[in-house]
């Protein structure tokens, strides 16, 4: 080992926890905070939703804004709306589509927890922006709408 240039190797660290008589190793203990991640998320979302979190956010929505709309100026119009596509199982196209319908269009999502909580960068469906979201698409917060 060359000591001006290279760190030394640290021995490889594991950790097992002993709780409720059993032993539980570091991959299970990830669940555990994977799992408490998603309820202290899912607490925030609840209570800094709406409109307090369309506040907290003003500044990286008008960047997104921003940044998007000059991307799409600078295409020349090689850049337009997009559209996503889903693979679901368990449930048929027709199904989704008529639930997804449905909610959208009446404007607004009926169950917003449902869809603000299926991922953890959906942030707000914005209040006064029906029928849409703010998450962050390509490293930007992004505000669009579903029709």
């Amino acid at each position: 080992m060359n000591t001006h240039t290279e760190a030394p190797q640290s021995p490889l660290v594991t950790v097992d926890v002993h709780t409720m008589g059993r032993t539980f190793d570091e991959t299970e203990v990830d669940r555990w905070e994977l799992k408490a991640a998603r309820r202290a998320l899912r607490n925030l979302k609840s209570v800094a939703g709406g409109q307090v979190m369309m506040d907290l956010l003003a500044g990286q929505i008008d960047a997104g804004d921003r940044y998007h709309k000059e991307l799409v100026a600078a295409s020349g119009g090689t850049f337009r709306e997009s559209s996503t596509e889903f693979t679901v199982r368990g449930l048929s196209g027709t199904d989704l589509a008529d639930w997804f319908a449905a909610q959208a269009g009446t404007g607004r999502f009926q169950d917003k927890s449902l869809l603000v909580n299926a991922h953890p960068e959906h942030y707000v469906e914005p209040p006064t922006y029906t029928g849409g979201m703010v998450e962050t698409i390509g490293g930007h917060l992004t505000r669009f709408k579903s029709r």
